[in-house]
């Protein structure tokens, strides 16, 4: 997947030109990958705890 900033408007699988939005469907492209990928998904507050240990 390429991420490239549009000259104009919005298109499906690009950053906006912002680079602080992106559009649904890179969202739920990026939410497919993690799924995929085993990755386990936590809050930060629990991950940062965990890295902290007792």
């Amino acid at each position: 997947m390429t991420w490239t900033a549009p000259s104009t408007g919005t298109r499906e699988n690009t950053v906006a030109a912002d680079r602080s939005t992106i559009t649904s469907d890179v969202l739920a492209t990026q939410l497919q990958l993690i799924d995929q990928s085993g990755i386990e998904v936590q809050p930060v507050a629990q991950a940062f705890e965990q890295l902290q240990g007792p």
